[in-house]
């Protein structure tokens, strides 16, 4: 039985079961030989996957699902004491790979990851301007991944990273 499971049974919280999941994907990455940064990463990465499955079990919406998988990565990512900005990059892709689950088209991807990502800085206690930057790089980012895989050209792919940022930075 994974120490999530566990967790969950013993009546803890969904927040609670979400970090127990990352401490031990991390451990168990770092025991396989990971680096410290990449066993955080890991960690980060499946907290928001634990975070998001049990917030969709729970019933609820899309965008909630892909806050709370965000808000999990990030505390997963400090945690682990990944540097801060590696952790805004997490929490805004943890909330983008639930988006992205949940059915959300592209610009919805990119929205939720800039979201948690101005989240996870605020968090940091970075000032709104400082939050505002990173939201719009992580959400440009994966606006151009998303097109980039989908073969658009490099005019679209441009434009459509400069678009997500600009919504981001709102």
């Amino acid at each position: 039985m994974s120490a999530a499971a566990t967790a969950r049974r013993a009546g803890l919280s969904n927040e609670e079961v979400a970090s127990i999941a990352g401490k031990a994907a991390g451990q168990a990455a770092e025991a396989e030989g990971m680096t410290t940064e990449d066993s955080g990463k890991h960690a980060a990465q499946t907290a928001g996957k634990a975070a998001a499955a049990l917030a969709r079990q729970a019933g609820s919406s899309a965008d909630d699902v892909a806050s709370v998988a965000g808000q999990a990565a990030w505390r997963a990512a400090t945690a682990a004491e990944l540097p801060v900005v590696q952790g805004i990059k997490a929490a805004g892709s943890a909330a983008a790979s639930s988006a992205k689950e949940n059915g959300a088209n592209n610009d919805g991807v990119a929205w939720a990851a800039g979201h948690a990502a101005a989240r996870a800085a605020e968090s940091s206690g970075l000032m709104r301007e400082e939050a505002s930057k990173y939201a719009a790089e992580v959400a440009a980012a994966v606006a151009a991944d998303l097109a980039t895989s989908e073969g658009q050209a490099v005019e679209d792919i441009n434009i459509a990273a400069s678009n997500a940022a600009m919504k981001a930075a709102m």
